[in-house]
C-alpha cells in the first residue's frame, strides 16, 4: 500500500504521454482537451503527495483514474489469451 500512489502515478504517466503521442500523430483533427486534463489531474495529485502530503487524498486522485485502465486492461488481456489460444477474433 506504500508504494500505490507511485505505481498508479507513473501507470497514468506512461498512458498519458502515449495518448498524447498517438494524437499528435493526427494532422487535421485537434488536440483532444481531456489530455490536458489530465495532465493537470496527474499535476495536481502530485502536488497534494509532495507538497500538501496528504497521502489520502493524492491516493484517492490517482485511484479514480486508475479503475477505468485496469477495466481496459483487463479487456485487453482476456483479448489477447483468446487470439493466443483460439485464434483471431472475428469482430463482424
Amino acid at each position: 500500500m506504500k508504494h500505490l500512489f507511485w505505481i498508479l502515478w507513473s501507470v497514468e504517466l506512461a498512458f498519458m504521454c502515449w495518448w498524447l503521442w498517438d494524437d499528435l500523430k493526427l494532422k487535421h483533427i485537434q488536440l483532444n482537451p481531456f489530455i490536458g486534463i489530465g495532465f493537470l489531474w496527474l499535476t495536481i495529485s502530485l502536488f497534494v503527495r509532495l507538497m500538501v502530503e496528504n497521502k489520502v487524498i493524492s491516493n484517492v486522485l490517482v485511484i479514480i483514474p486508475a479503475i477505468p485502465l485496469g477495466i481496459m486492461a483487463i479487456f485487453l488481456i482476456i483479448i489477447f489469451l483468446v487470439q493466443t489460444f483460439a485464434g483471431p477474433i472475428r469482430w463482424n
